[in-house]
């Protein structure tokens, strides 16, 4: 069975994201399975290793940490059982350091999807300095963020942003058969650094065929865009029609930061109203 893990800190940003990820797992047919760490480490950067990673707290409260935060899971589980008995859910307690059991645990048997939410909205990734660079990357599946305040619906219209590599095939194709029980629409944007050229079309439109000749039963929007317009444009699109998506996949991180970072103080994830699906070169 598919399973979607999704971090709780038990704040009303992480409740809201389960909340949404209960109804995407219900959807999918997929084990929802929530997820708490329990952060025993600091990093003390004026020790040599190794003693550079610290415990923050004597390790012998650590089970008794574990059953407080069981009973709040086990309370948690019921509320959405409730709301959804045909919901398939569990939930998991782990110590250490939250970004590497997080990534781990998206090395498990069928895990298609970690559900976060933004960083910026988010005590659970402010606090644990989650760096949402290292979890694409690492993340042996596709990470959603979702923005705060944002109420599921069918995967109905989903937004591509493609780099042009044989890859992002792939990732097109994961994505069909991920959504594969809904009828939605695909738009392919190509994403450049400077304003749009004879040759960047070119390249579109060779991608374009090798895409069409992948998924013959689909049919594709295609669009060429600059970087500076990319958030306004994808906010213009979801005020224009229901987008229920925009998936990003780049295999280098310089790319990756200038699709993020299109200034030196605005990163794109945060800034659109729309669920964001990004893709590391390890999912």
């Amino acid at each position: 069975m598919k399973r979607i893990i999704t971090p709780v800190d038990f704040t009303s940003a992480s409740i809201d994201v389960v909340k949404y990820a209960s109804l995407m797992a219900l959807e999918l047919n997929a084990k929802l399975t929530l997820f708490h760490v329990i952060d025993i480490y600091q990093f003390n950067s004026l020790i040599q290793e190794p003693e550079l990673i610290t415990p923050v707290f004597p390790l012998e409260d650590l089970a008794q940490m574990e059953m407080a935060v069981s009973k709040k899971m086990d309370q948690l589980v019921n509320e959405l059982t409730q709301l959804n008995a045909n919901l398939s859910i569990d939930y998991k307690v782990a110590s250490g350091s939250f970004i590497n059991e997080l990534i781990n645990e998206t090395h498990v048997d069928e895990t298609v999807l970690v559900i976060v939410p933004s960083s910026n909205h988010s005590d659970l990734l402010a606090n644990t300095k989650i760096n949402l660079r290292e979890l694409y990357y690492e993340s042996a599946c596709p990470v959603i963020i979702i923005p705060p305040q944002t109420i599921y619906t069918s995967v109905q219209s989903v937004l591509f942003i493609t780099s042009l590599t044989k890859s992002d095939i792939r990732i097109v194709d994961n994505v069909f058969q991920l959504f594969k029980q809904f009828n939605f629409n695909l738009k392919v944007w190509y994403s450049v650094a400077h304003q749009p050229e004879f040759e960047d079309e070119i390249k579109f439109l060779g991608f374009q065929q090798l895409l069409k000749q992948e998924q013959v039963s689909h049919n594709f929007i295609f669009r060429l865009i600059n970087h500076e317009n990319l958030a306004k444009s994808i906010n213009q699109e979801t005020e224009n029609e229901i987008l229920s998506l925009v998936v990003i996949h780049k295999e280098n991180k310089n790319y990756f930061k200038s699709i993020l970072d299109y200034n030196s103080t605005h990163k794109l994830a945060k800034h659109l109203h729309v669920p964001v699906m990004l893709y590391g070169d390890k999912a």
